[in-house]
């Protein structure tokens, strides 16, 4: 019997299934079928920079706009230069 987790697919955002014992038999008690949820947290299937500046100057402010496609929960973005995080971001949905 094939795990439950080999024959997920990012489809669904929340599965439930039946419980199955170690033998693959689906789990009872008092009549009742348990069944479990399973969260899935999925990356982007796409990232792509909208916005792009030609050239960045020093002591400027940029609009760079930047575009996910396919995850979940919705991610958060962050800029980096140098190591460092660039502050303000705005994060918009």
């Amino acid at each position: 019997m094939p795990s439950i987790l080999s024959i997920l697919t990012r489809c669904p955002l929340i599965l439930s299934w039946p419980a199955f014992d170690s033998s693959g038999k689906p789990t009872f008690l008092s009549d009742d079928l348990y069944f479990s949820t399973i969260r899935i947290l999925v990356k982007p299937l796409s990232v792509r920079i909208v916005t792009k500046p030609r050239v960045l100057r020093a002591d400027q402010q940029y609009e760079i706009i930047c575009e996910t496609f396919g995850s979940r929960p919705r991610p958060v973005f962050e800029w980096w230069q140098d190591g460092r995080k660039i502050k303000p971001t705005k994060n918009t949905g």
